[in-house]
């Protein structure tokens, strides 16, 4: 359907590709590629999600390593993954979460795939990233949020 190049450097990749859309959110998958050197990343360059336990915390707080993102939609709401707080399963979010789905990589690439709840509103959703280990500042890339949403219309439920 649509992906979104976030950044592309002479040493680093991000795209966010594949939206699998249902009537109650949408899976993506995050596929980061850094330049091949002797000393290979083997450890996950990012968290997109908090733990049960882990106060949220500021992005002054966080080491240049730490790939920081973020969805800004339509509607003002907005999701990052180093100031947001792990949703409480036993009552409904009171704003947008993104949670892993699986995936793996290392070396110089990871493919991850994620699920967001809920479907964004019509209009632009913006993807924003920085990684600071890279040089690279923030910079952004947009999908239409609006055919994600018509997508969702179009799902068919596999179960009563």
């Amino acid at each position: 359907m649509q992906q979104a190049l976030v950044f592309r450097t002479d040493r680093a990749i991000l795209a966010i590709r594949q939206f699998d859309v249902y009537p109650t959110g949408i899976e993506f998958t995050v596929d980061l590629r850094v330049q091949p050197t002797d000393e290979a990343m083997f450890d996950m360059p990012w968290e997109l999600q908090s733990r049960p336990g882990r106060a949220p915390v500021g992005e002054g707080t966080l080491p240049d390593e730490f790939l920081r993102l973020g969805f800004a939609f339509a509607d003002g709401t907005s999701w990052t993954n180093f100031a947001h707080n792990f949703p409480d399963f036993d009552k409904e979010p009171t704003g947008p979460v993104v949670m892993g789905r699986g995936g793996g990589g290392g070396g110089d690439r990871w493919e991850m795939r994620y699920w967001m709840w809920p479907l964004p509103p019509t209009g632009d959703v913006v993807i924003y990233a920085a990684w600071p280990m890279f040089e690279i500042e923030e910079v952004s890339a947009v999908i239409d949020g609006t055919a994600l949403r018509a997508a969702a219309a179009d799902a068919i439920d596999i179960w009563d």
